[in-house]
């Protein structure tokens, strides 16, 4: 995936003028066979598993921790030990105090329509080590407090779709005809958006609400 975007980047003349400008003016742009960085942009895959390597992610990349922060993980968390993801948020909640972690992964996986689910994916060999860490709403949220976070919330993506705006829903209805939406609420019924805060900065939103 990061050399696909590294192509896209390096092809696209729009996307260069943005990153690769520094405050005077300068093009300081590093391109490597595995990462692109420059003053305001940095791309780079790591072992997230990896704890020594992903600290040394702030060092190399001269991040300002202290600094309002988005951490957003879609799918990534479900593919990883559940130790390992302990890890990784454990140390986000510590690295930055003023932060806001946006999760997106499979939860409500042990009742029939999650078994299937899991089944598929297996008969696809794609394992996911960490989809029963968090079955429920309830652990989502306590997964993160318990880690460091003074806030978190769960919910569901029919909850999430409920709470668009009547034009956005109606947009997205345009895109494409569906008509079985007795599966699509159990499908959804099985992804959920979590997040979790700390911090008092006036750039992150400590309210709960979507």
């Amino acid at each position: 995936i990061v050399m696909k975007k590294i192509r896209v980047i390096s092809s696209k003349s729009e996307l260069n003028s943005v990153i690769s400008r520094d405050e005077g003016g300068c093009d300081g742009t590093k391109v490597t066979k595995g990462s692109v960085h420059s003053q305001c942009y940095h791309l780079l895959s790591i072992d997230l598993r990896d704890k020594t390597a992903v600290s040394k992610v702030v060092e190399d990349c001269s991040l300002d921790p202290t600094l309002p922060t988005l951490v957003l993980t879609e799918c990534v968390l479900c593919y990883m030990p559940a130790q390992s993801s302990v890890h990784l948020i454990s140390w986000a909640s510590t690295t930055f105090p003023n932060s806001l972690f946006l999760n997106y992964e499979p939860c409500n996986m042990t009742d029939r329509f999650g078994s299937i689910m899991i089944e598929n994916m297996r008969s696809r060999d794609c394992e996911l080590p960490g989809i029963l860490a968090c079955p429920t709403l309830t652990d989502q949220e306590k997964r993160f407090t318990d880690l460091g976070y003074s806030n978190a919330k769960a919910i569901d993506m029919n909850e999430a779709l409920r709470q668009l705006p009547a034009g956005d829903f109606q947009r997205i209805a345009r895109l494409e005809f569906f008509d079985e939406h007795e599966i699509l609420t159990q499908l959804l019924e099985h992804y959920c958006l979590s997040w979790a805060m700390q911090g008092h900065s006036g750039n992150i939103c400590l309210d709960l609400a979507l």
